[in-house]
This record gives C-alpha cells, structure tokens and sequence, in this order.
C-alpha cells in the first residue's frame, strides 16, 4: 500500500497474505457511528517511510505484523478474540506501538522495539518478548497468563496487574 485511504461504512479488511505498507499515512475511518475491522491472519510488513503510519481501526491480530522502519500504531479493540500472532518492531529505528484499545493476547509474541502506549493489553495465556518491550504512560498489561522477556523492559508509568505472571 503506498497510500492508505478512509473507509466510510462498517467494512471488515481481511490479509490472509502478504500486506506491505510503503508510507506513512493513516488508515481511518470516516464519521460514521459503525466499527470497522482489521483482521490479520497473514503477514503485514512496513518497508518505508521513517515516520509514523497509524492503523485506526481495531486490529485483530492472528498472523505477523513487523515494522522494519518508522513507528506503525496500532488500535485494538477488535472483538474479544484472543489474539496469538506476532508484534514486531525489527529495523534498528523501527517501533510497533500498541496505541489505544484493548488487546486479549493468548499466546502472543513480541520481538524487537514494542511499546504499548495508552492500551489494555490483557494476558489471557503464555506470551513471549524479546527486544525492548517499553509499557509507557497510561498503559495497561494485566490478566492471568505469563509473559516471559528476554530483553529489555522498560516502565514509564504504565501498570502490570493481574494474577499472572511476568519474567525478565
């Protein structure tokens, strides 16, 4: 995609293969009173731009999404399926922020520079992280599954809460 548009009905975007994201734009939704949907069961991939690309609407979250440069923000809320794919955040400048919402990861990987920024990341079974896993202002990790990191974390007043447990 070299430029994202606006969507201005309920849709429901669905990769099941490979989605490459060669700009720094945003991927909203129009004014409309309807949720829209992003379901990834496949591969997303940001190969350009070293800004910001923002996905507005809830993504739902079962494949990979690796940003290779630049920072991709990302929005839950988007059903309460639990999700089990991979946040990445792999080029030596790139971030994937989890932006806003709510994420239920079952058994999510994290890898490389990810931050949760303003988000409920509920842990619902056994994730992993590796890389720098920053929890910033107004973020939230909690819920009864495990999370175990082998990097760095970094706790910029965000919370962890809940029964489960974390490793570092």
């Amino acid at each position: 995609i070299a430029a994202i548009g606006t969507a201005q009905t309920q849709p429901v975007f669905i990769n099941s293969g490979s989605l490459e994201i060669r700009a720094d734009d945003t991927f909203t939704r129009w004014t409309n009173t309807e949720q829209p949907r992003f379901i990834n069961t496949g591969q997303i991939t940001k190969t350009a731009g070293t800004g910001t690309t923002s996905i507005v609407w809830p993504i739902d979250n079962d494949g990979s999404i690796d940003v290779v440069t630049g920072t991709l923000n990302a929005t839950g809320d988007a059903g309460a399926a639990a999700q089990t794919g991979s946040f990445a955040g792999t080029g030596a400048a790139a971030t994937l922020s989890l932006n806003a919402g709510k994420f239920n990861l079952e058994s999510a990987q994290f890898a490389g520079n990810v931050r949760v920024d303003q988000a409920n990341v509920t842990l619902s079974g056994a994730s992993t992280a590796s890389g720098k896993l920053t929890v910033a202002q107004n973020a939230n990790v909690n819920g009864a599954g495990s999370l175990t990191h082998s990097g760095e974390l970094a706790i910029s007043g965000g919370i962890f809460a809940g029964s489960g447990t974390t490793t570092v």
